[in-house]
């Protein structure tokens, strides 16, 4: 049995698909009655519960011999994820998945990178063969400005200029999901990106390539970027939290190269930029 923990998300999602695509048996730990009616559907079994339920964690894991830890980023993340790796361990998890970030190091500016990368270093204190996995900016983070895009042909974001390394979560769920099925002997970490570098100048050159119209992309300031998050994100904490990563992508502070790990262990090259907007040009108004 796998155990997925995020499965409602992005990742955990397509970790899913691919997983009962392989005829592997999944279970998902998820606390929406309507994600869970959804997810059954699907195949899966699926235990009602969060990461701060430690009798649903309990009950989740029983029998599992790999598990998919992924959650989002609020501040209490840090004790969740620790509190789950402790009871995969002492449940005897053979491999355990944990979706970090690429800029996850001790010395981050930013409390999201800081909180997974004390993450990885606990989880590599318990013992339980373990798998991170590092992604770079994930191209569904663009949705977020669908409405804009879709309405308006324009989309602001505090990045500036700066190029960075994109990649389609589908295709890290995929990833997390070939490991599930197949971990290796060691522990590892691996750093994920697309196959090219881009600043989101670029990033609207192709939508508005696939897109038929001009897309403008416009340098938001930091001040103006916060005033957004509060209008739509209601805890303070969380704010904080984005400002800050944003300001350490926007300050190059973080590594970003390119890497050819995701094609090792895919198999294929990742989804390109390209195929990510033609697959979601509805949602762009295309």
């Amino acid at each position: 049995m796998i155990l997925l923990c995020g499965v409602s998300g992005r990742v955990g999602g397509a970790a899913a698909h691919y997983l009962l695509s392989q005829g592997a048996r999944v279970r998902g730990l998820c606390r929406s009655p309507e994600k869970m009616d959804e997810l059954r559907s699907l195949g899966l079994e699926v235990v009602s519960g969060d990461l701060t339920d430690s009798n649903s964690i309990q009950r989740a894991l029983e029998g599992v011999k790999s598990a998919l830890l992924v959650t989002s980023n609020n501040e209490d993340q840090l004790e969740q994820e620790c509190g789950f790796a402790t009871a995969a361990a002492l449940s005897g998890v053979g491999h355990l998945v944990k979706i970090s970030a690429i800029q996850a190091r001790p010395d981050s500016p930013a409390p999201i990178p800081r909180t997974h990368y004390r993450a990885e270093q606990f989880i590599g204190s318990l013992g339980i063969k373990s798998t991170i996995l590092r992604p770079g900016f994930f191209m569904q983070n663009l949705l977020t400005y669908a409405q804009s895009i879709s309405a308006a042909n324009q989309f602001e974001m505090p990045l500036g200029n700066v190029k960075t390394s994109f990649i389609d979560a589908r295709d890290v769920g995929e990833i997390a999901g070939r490991i599930l099925l197949k971990p290796g002997k060691e522990s590892k970490a691996h750093v994920l990106t697309g196959q090219k570098m881009m600043s989101f100048h670029d990033v609207a050159e192709q939508m508005s390539s696939v897109l038929g119209r001009e897309i403008q992309y416009i340098e938001q300031s930091s001040e103006d970027f916060r005033a957004f998050l509060e209008k739509v994100i209601p805890s303070p904490w969380h704010v904080n939290a984005l400002c800050a990563q944003f300001e350490q992508i926007a300050s190059r502070n973080h590594e970003q190269d390119i890497t050819d790990e995701s094609v090792h262990l895919l198999g294929r090259e990742p989804n390109s930029l390209k195929r990510f907007i033609e697959d979601y040009r509805q949602a762009f108004g295309g």
